[in-house]
Protein backbone atom coordinates (compact mmCIF):
# COMPACT_ATOMS: atom_id res chain seq x y z
CA UNK A 1 0.00 0.00 0.00
CA UNK A 2 2.88 2.40 0.75
CA UNK A 3 4.39 1.97 -2.72
CA UNK A 4 0.97 2.35 -4.29
CA UNK A 5 0.39 5.52 -2.27
CA UNK A 6 3.63 7.06 -3.52
CA UNK A 7 2.85 6.07 -7.13
CA UNK A 8 -0.61 7.63 -6.73
CA UNK A 9 0.99 10.75 -5.23
CA UNK A 10 3.58 11.04 -8.01
CA UNK A 11 1.14 10.64 -10.87
CA UNK A 12 -1.47 12.81 -9.15
CA UNK A 13 0.89 15.74 -9.60
CA UNK A 14 -0.33 15.86 -13.20
CA UNK A 15 -3.93 16.14 -11.98
CA UNK A 16 -2.77 18.73 -9.44
CA UNK A 17 -1.31 20.92 -12.19
CA UNK A 18 -4.57 20.63 -14.16
CA UNK A 19 -6.53 21.47 -11.00
CA UNK A 20 -4.43 24.55 -10.15
CA UNK A 21 -4.09 25.96 -13.67
CA UNK A 22 -7.74 25.44 -14.54
CA UNK A 23 -8.77 27.17 -11.28
CA UNK A 24 -6.79 30.21 -12.37
CA UNK A 25 -8.54 30.12 -15.75
CA UNK A 26 -12.00 29.66 -14.21
CA UNK A 27 -11.39 32.63 -11.93
CA UNK A 28 -11.55 34.85 -14.98
CA UNK A 29 -15.28 34.06 -15.03
CA UNK A 30 -16.25 32.90 -11.51
CA UNK A 31 -15.45 33.54 -7.85
CA UNK A 32 -12.78 31.66 -5.91
CA UNK A 33 -15.01 28.91 -4.43
CA UNK A 34 -16.67 28.03 -7.74
CA UNK A 35 -13.31 28.12 -9.52
CA UNK A 36 -11.80 25.74 -6.96
CA UNK A 37 -14.71 23.34 -7.51
CA UNK A 38 -14.45 23.54 -11.32
CA UNK A 39 -10.67 23.07 -11.17
CA UNK A 40 -11.20 20.00 -9.02
CA UNK A 41 -13.62 18.53 -11.55
CA UNK A 42 -11.13 19.16 -14.37
CA UNK A 43 -8.41 17.39 -12.41
CA UNK A 44 -10.85 14.58 -11.59
CA UNK A 45 -10.98 13.33 -15.17
CA UNK A 46 -7.19 13.37 -15.48
CA UNK A 47 -6.83 11.62 -12.13
CA UNK A 48 -9.24 8.83 -13.13
CA UNK A 49 -7.44 8.18 -16.40
CA UNK A 50 -4.08 7.97 -14.62
CA UNK A 51 -5.36 5.92 -11.69
CA UNK A 52 -7.21 3.39 -13.81
CA UNK A 53 -4.25 2.86 -16.11
CA UNK A 54 -1.22 3.05 -13.81
CA UNK A 55 -2.13 2.85 -10.11
CA UNK A 56 -4.91 0.41 -9.36
CA UNK A 57 -4.60 -3.02 -11.02
CA UNK A 58 -7.43 -4.07 -13.31
CA UNK A 59 -7.69 -7.45 -11.55
CA UNK A 60 -9.32 -5.72 -8.55
CA UNK A 61 -12.32 -4.43 -10.52
CA UNK A 62 -14.32 -5.77 -13.44
CA UNK A 63 -15.78 -2.73 -15.16
CA UNK A 64 -14.11 0.59 -15.97
CA UNK A 65 -17.56 2.21 -16.22
CA UNK A 66 -18.54 1.09 -12.73
CA UNK A 67 -15.10 2.10 -11.43
CA UNK A 68 -15.62 5.58 -12.96
CA UNK A 69 -19.02 5.96 -11.26
CA UNK A 70 -17.54 4.86 -7.93
CA UNK A 71 -14.49 7.08 -8.53
CA UNK A 72 -16.85 10.01 -9.12
CA UNK A 73 -18.79 9.29 -5.91
CA UNK A 74 -15.55 9.37 -3.92
CA UNK A 75 -14.56 12.51 -5.83
CA UNK A 76 -17.77 14.22 -4.70
CA UNK A 77 -16.58 13.87 -1.12
CA UNK A 78 -13.12 15.09 -2.14
CA UNK A 79 -14.72 18.03 -3.97
CA UNK A 80 -16.56 19.08 -0.83
CA UNK A 81 -13.43 18.67 1.32
CA UNK A 82 -11.20 20.60 -1.11
CA UNK A 83 -13.65 23.46 -1.62
CA UNK A 84 -14.48 23.79 2.09
CA UNK A 85 -10.83 23.68 3.21
CA UNK A 86 -9.67 26.06 0.44
CA UNK A 87 -12.34 28.67 1.18
CA UNK A 88 -11.76 28.34 4.93
CA UNK A 89 -7.97 28.55 4.51
CA UNK A 90 -8.32 31.66 2.33
CA UNK A 91 -10.37 33.37 5.04
CA UNK A 92 -7.78 32.43 7.67
CA UNK A 93 -4.92 33.70 5.49
CA UNK A 94 -6.74 36.96 4.75
CA UNK A 95 -7.43 37.48 8.45
CA UNK A 96 -3.86 36.70 9.47
CA UNK A 97 -2.41 39.76 7.69
CA UNK A 98 0.80 37.97 6.72
CA UNK A 99 1.62 40.51 4.04
CA UNK A 100 0.99 38.01 1.24
CA UNK A 101 -0.65 39.13 -1.98
CA UNK A 102 -4.15 37.86 -2.72
CA UNK A 103 -2.98 35.52 -5.49
CA UNK A 104 -0.41 33.94 -3.15
CA UNK A 105 -3.11 33.54 -0.50
CA UNK A 106 -5.42 31.88 -3.02
CA UNK A 107 -2.68 29.54 -4.19
CA UNK A 108 -1.79 28.51 -0.63
CA UNK A 109 -5.45 28.06 0.30
CA UNK A 110 -6.07 25.97 -2.82
CA UNK A 111 -3.04 23.78 -2.06
CA UNK A 112 -4.33 23.23 1.50
CA UNK A 113 -7.65 22.07 0.09
CA UNK A 114 -5.94 19.77 -2.39
CA UNK A 115 -3.84 18.23 0.39
CA UNK A 116 -6.84 17.33 2.52
CA UNK A 117 -8.84 15.99 -0.41
CA UNK A 118 -5.86 13.96 -1.65
CA UNK A 119 -5.87 11.81 1.48
CA UNK A 120 -9.65 11.29 1.34
CA UNK A 121 -9.50 10.45 -2.34
CA UNK A 122 -6.64 7.96 -2.12
CA UNK A 123 -8.31 5.97 0.64
CA UNK A 124 -11.71 6.08 -1.05
CA UNK A 125 -10.31 5.01 -4.42
CA UNK A 126 -8.17 2.25 -2.92
CA UNK A 127 -10.91 0.68 -0.82
CA UNK A 128 -14.02 1.52 -2.87
CA UNK A 129 -13.56 2.82 -6.41
CA UNK A 130 -11.23 0.15 -7.75
CA UNK A 131 -12.68 -2.86 -5.94
CA UNK A 132 -15.46 -5.10 -7.11
CA UNK A 133 -17.68 -5.84 -4.14
CA UNK A 134 -19.62 -9.04 -3.54
CA UNK A 135 -22.79 -6.99 -4.02
CA UNK A 136 -21.66 -5.84 -7.47
CA UNK A 137 -20.76 -9.40 -8.46
CA UNK A 138 -24.17 -10.67 -7.37
CA UNK A 139 -25.89 -7.92 -9.39
CA UNK A 140 -23.76 -8.64 -12.44
CA UNK A 141 -24.43 -12.36 -12.19
CA UNK A 142 -28.13 -11.80 -11.68
CA UNK A 143 -28.45 -9.56 -14.74
CA UNK A 144 -26.17 -11.72 -16.88
CA UNK A 145 -28.15 -14.85 -16.05
CA UNK A 146 -31.46 -13.05 -16.51
CA UNK A 147 -30.31 -11.75 -19.91
CA UNK A 148 -29.21 -15.23 -20.96
CA UNK A 149 -32.64 -16.68 -20.09
CA UNK A 150 -34.42 -14.05 -22.19
CA UNK A 151 -32.43 -14.89 -25.34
Amino acid sequence: MILQFFRYFGLSIIALVVNLLSRIFYELFFGFGVSVALGYISGHFVNFAISAKYIFPKDKYKSTKIAFVKFSLVACIGLFVQTFVAVFALRVLQGANLGLGIETQKLLAHICGIGFSFICNFLGHKFFSFRTSAFELSLQNRFLHKGAKNE
